[in-house]
C-alpha cells in the first residue's frame, strides 16, 4: 500500500518477535525497533527527529539533511 510516497510495510509475526528482540538489545521501544529492524534488513537510512535512534548502529538522518527532487 502506498499513499504520496509511503509506504506501509505488514511484517509477519515472526518479523515483528525479531524485532523486538533486536530492539532490546539497542535500547529503543517496540514502535522505534521495528522501524531499525526494517531499515537494517533493507539498508535504508532513518529519517527522524528521534535522537533514540543515535545510540544505533546506523543512526539517523534530520528532515533537513535530506535531499529531495
Amino acid at each position: 500500500m502506498t499513499w504520496r510516497g509511503l509506504v506501509i510495510i505488514d511484517l509477519p509475526l515472526e518479523e515483528e518477535i525479531m524485532a523486538a528482540e533486536l530492539a532490546a538489545k539497542v535500547d529503543l521501544d517496540f514502535d522505534d525497533g521495528l522501524h531499525y529492524y526494517y531499515a537494517k534488513r533493507m539498508g535504508l537510512k532513518i529519517v527522524s527527529f528521534d535522537g533514540d535512534f543515535d545510540r544505533t548502529d546506523i543512526g539517523r538522518l534530520e528532515p533537513k539533511d535530506v535531499k529531495t527532487t
